[in-house]
């Protein structure tokens, strides 16, 4: 009756600078279940941004100690006029033997200035 527990970084959390080209971001973390176990083939990403552009979505290979890597691209670009930066939102999810649905969001942001990056 669990949900899979997930965890998940980007790395590049931060894009800079935003000149339009795509930045490989590597996503890491993962995916357990107490219970049955994880369906280590359910694991898949999907990408989403405020600009509501089309964005990469694929499956995510997943060892059998539950962790996984996985790179997709992400164009590091935002609007001049966009004065908190564009914000990507990754989300993980994958299901256990038994059916149960767990997800984890990752946020990627292209800030406005780099004043905006920690």
């Amino acid at each position: 009756q669990t949900a899979p527990a997930i965890t998940a970084t980007a790395a590049p959390a931060q894009l800079w600078p935003p000149n339009g080209k795509p930045v490989p971001v590597t996503m890491t973390g993962t995916i357990t279940d107490g219970g049955t176990g994880v369906d280590l083939a359910s694991a898949t990403f999907t990408v989403s941004d405020e600009y509501l552009a089309v964005q990469p979505t694929g499956n995510i290979t997943v060892a059998p100690n539950g962790a996984f890597s996985a790179t997709l691209s992400l164009v590091a670009l935002r609007h001049d006029n966009d004065t908190d930066g564009r914000t990507y939102t990754v989300v993980i999810r994958a299901k256990d033997l038994a059916g149960n649905s767990g997800s984890a969001a990752v946020v990627v942001t292209v800030p406005h200035n780099q004043s905006k990056i920690p």
